[in-house]
């Protein structure tokens, strides 16, 4: 068997002919047509992440996302999920990396494009006496995230803030003000990417 050299490899991926070296791809319906699309996330220079959904309903249309400098290595696709109330799943995509939080982006498609449905952070530690993260829920009886960030305020008293968001085509849109409680330990479900 002859191996094939890693040239020939990024050449046969920039002419569709092959995937990248790095990349995951997975088959799940995220327009709502019915028909099964193609998902592709891959590295994007040294440290960034690019998205594409390629809409088999649509003769192939194809429409991407990058996020440059996300410092960030695979697995990118960290959920896949219809979480809007429309059909086709939501992408739960790894954007971003601090030594504090991680970023996670929602994407839909709207119009046949992928975008951008909202920016969402997490870190489930409390050893650094902060933490965050996020949970599909109702949100005025609508479909709806609420995000949750936690700070240590002393030894059996965290400062709790939760913030809803709601679907509006496609898209996450904030829904009142941050409710702020004292509670005596962050819960675990709270602290992760409750999706």
């Amino acid at each position: 068997m002859r191996r094939i050299s890693g040239a020939l490899l990024l050449a046969l991926a920039a002419l569709g002919l092959a995937a990248p070296a790095s990349a995951e791809r997975l088959q799940t319906d995220v327009d709502g047509d019915g028909a099964v699309d193609t998902v592709t996330a891959r590295a994007v220079g040294d440290y960034g992440v690019g998205v594409s959904a390629e809409l088999s309903g649509s003769g192939g249309a194809r429409s991407e996302q990058r996020f440059e400098n996300a410092f960030v290595y695979e697995p990118w696709l960290w959920r896949v999920r219809d979480v809007d109330g429309r059909a086709g799943a939501e992408l739960f995509v790894h954007t971003g990396h601090i030594t504090t939080y991680e970023t996670v982006t929602v994407m839909s498609v709207v119009g046949r494009r992928l975008v951008r449905s909202g920016r969402l952070i997490m870190n489930g530690g409390l050893a650094d006496y902060y933490a965050m993260g996020f949970r599909c829920r109702a949100v005025r009886g609508r479909p709806g995230i609420v995000a949750y960030d936690f700070a240590r305020q002393s030894p059996g008293h965290w400062k709790r803030r939760a913030r809803s968001y709601s679907w509006n085509d496609g898209r996450l849109v904030r829904v009142g003000p941050a409710r702020h409680s004292m509670i005596r330990y962050p819960p675990a479900r709270e602290r992760k990417l409750g999706c």
